[in-house]
């Protein structure tokens, strides 16, 4: 039985890709759910950053989307995230992570980490990268520069054809 899944990421332009990892956990069966969202301090690695939305309104996001599907029959824990790893590598209550194909080595690396400082190793859940229209990975610089919008419908050709 899960206790508790945890998964995290930026959530900016909540799109399909985003609603699918949150999916696959609501689906886990788990007692309570860590959504871990960047924080506003650990953005600026981020392409486009100076146009990613604050952490506020994308943890509010976030959290209706989880309402909207749910209701109040699961305990859902927001909080933001700091470093990559969050509450993984310390909470002895996580038991289960939800991980994109593309960050299944920070999930490896979380693991190598809770072993050493005596925790169990999480279960790992692997989704598959969404793809847009145009059989590309759908990611939120992508809806940023509005080539594709937030369900990965393309909205311009960006080919450089001369």
């Amino acid at each position: 039985m899960c206790n508790k899944v945890a998964l995290g990421g930026t959530f900016d332009h909540l799109h399909i890709g985003h609603r699918a990892l949150i999916d696959k956990a609501l689906e886990s069966g788990c007692k309570s759910i860590v959504i871990g969202v960047v924080s506003d301090k650990l953005l600026s690695s981020k392409a486009l950053s100076m146009l990613i939305k604050p952490y506020k309104i994308r943890s509010k996001k976030v959290m209706e989307y989880v309402k909207k599907k749910t209701g109040n029959k699961i305990n859902i824990i927001i909080e933001p995230l700091n470093d990559p790893y969050g509450a993984t590598i310390c909470g002895p209550d996580i038991d289960t992570i939800i991980v994109s194909e593309e960050t299944l080595p920070r999930a490896i690396e979380i693991n190598v980490i809770r072993t050493q400082h005596g925790l169990k190793p999480l279960n790992i859940i692997i989704v598959e990268i969404v793809k847009s229209e145009d059989g590309r990975p759908l990611r939120a610089t992508r809806v940023r520069l509005s080539e594709v919008d937030e369900n990965g419908k393309l909205l311009a050709n960006m080919s450089l054809d001369f």
